[in-house]
């Protein structure tokens, strides 16, 4: 089956299933950290700056972080200052019409009325790039490295990794429904990479890209369109500004319906190492049992206890297992496997450690 979905000929959800991806792989994926080496989710931050300077985020980065080397007042509240506020509003770039609205609807701007730029200044700084030093915001070492010319693909990698790995998605964003979604953003990258170079409506996308089984068992139709409006505050406008995605929208008098197309700068900037499929059947034991003690020959105390508490639950999302003390096993590819219940909810999790190069 292909992945590349043509909504316009295809609007089959059900086709456009999480299980055409094996346990292993699914495993793999939801629980991959992107800086590591061996990880699933690769992140590109060798691109030139001709390719990711484009992207608006890009720019207005650059401008609050050159601004910050000498120092940006805040107010008691710890915001950017009005002046400040109005000189980024006037100078960096935006989404066509949002300058003008902004202008239109506020007769005295703040950094809380421009939602694009407290989310910028936010990003920059759970990035590490600038500090709150009492009074003002200034440049880290960090902060000054990544302004230099040649450091462009980091700057890019460095902001979209706390967009979606550190900031919470769900800051100040309506729809509540999607409160697990970020623990399983690896699925939904992973998803619109396989979209082929086409405009898809958003709302057709959503049952291809969220993976929890509760779109499905939770979410009537009558509320797809604000479960669409949760998810473009928290995936869709990000990878615009990005330069991951172009989006256009058309008008009614009754409705706007958002189409989104995956560019070009996508697919080189990610990309996804899946493990192979789980090997066919054998007259070996498909598992092993062995101990804690054995396992830890494989990996310190240190990295097992951040694997406990780095587990897929269904209802809950990232938690810690317990309860898998007895239940630990080999397999056949050499990883380990292993399996209890979610510290939270009481449901069976599972998780796979990669150990096949050490046994």
């Amino acid at each position: 089956m292909s992945y590349s979905i043509a909504l316009d000929t295809n609007d089959s959800p059900e086709l456009l299933d999480w299980r055409e991806l094996t346990k292993r792989q699914m495993d793999r994926l939801l629980s991959s950290e992107w800086y590591d080496p061996d990880g699933v989710v690769r992140l590109n931050d060798e691109l030139g700056s001709d390719l990711v300077n484009k992207a608006l985020i890009m720019n207005n980065a650059r401008i609050l972080l050159e601004e910050a080397r000498n120092g940006l007042e805040t107010t008691a509240r710890g915001n950017l200052k009005r002046n400040v506020v109005d000189d980024f509003l006037e100078r960096m770039q935006w989404p066509e019409g949002y300058e003008e609205d902004i202008r239109k609807y506020n007769k005295v701007i703040n950094e809380g009325d421009v939602w694009l730029l407290h989310r910028l200044r936010v990003l920059v700084e759970l990035a590490g790039l600038i500090e709150d030093t009492g009074g003002a915001f200034e440049l880290t070492r960090e902060g000054r490295n990544a302004l230099r010319p040649e450091m462009a693909g980091t700057l890019y990698s460095t902001l979209f990794h706390a967009q979606f790995q550190v900031m919470n998605l769900n800051y100040r964003s309506r729809f509540s429904g999607l409160e697990n979604f970020q623990a399983t953003i690896n699925y939904t990258l992973f998803r619109l990479s396989e979209l082929d170079d086409r405009w898809y409506e958003e709302q057709q996308l959503l049952s291809h890209i969220i993976w929890f089984p509760m779109y499905l068992k939770h979410f009537k139709e009558e509320e797809g369109k604000d479960m669409a409006w949760g998810l473009y505050w928290r995936l869709f406008e990000p990878l615009r500004l990005f330069g991951l995605l172009n989006l256009r929208e058309t008008r009614s008098s009754e409705e706007t319906n958002r189409f989104l197309k995956k560019t070009e700068l996508y697919n080189d900037f990610l990309s996804f190492n899946l493990p192979d499929p789980e090997p066919e059947a054998s007259d070996e034991p498909g598992e092993i049992p062995i101990s804690r003690e054995e396992l830890l020959d494989d990996i310190s105390a240190d990295n097992l206890e951040r694997i406990l508490d780095n587990v897929f639950c269904l209802d809950c999302g990232t938690v810690r297992i317990v309860d898998y003390e007895n239940s630990i096993y080999r397999i056949q590819h050499g990883d380990t496997v292993l399996r209890g219940r979610c510290a939270e909810c009481g449901r069976e999790v599972a998780r796979t450690i990669e150990t096949g190069d050490h046994w």
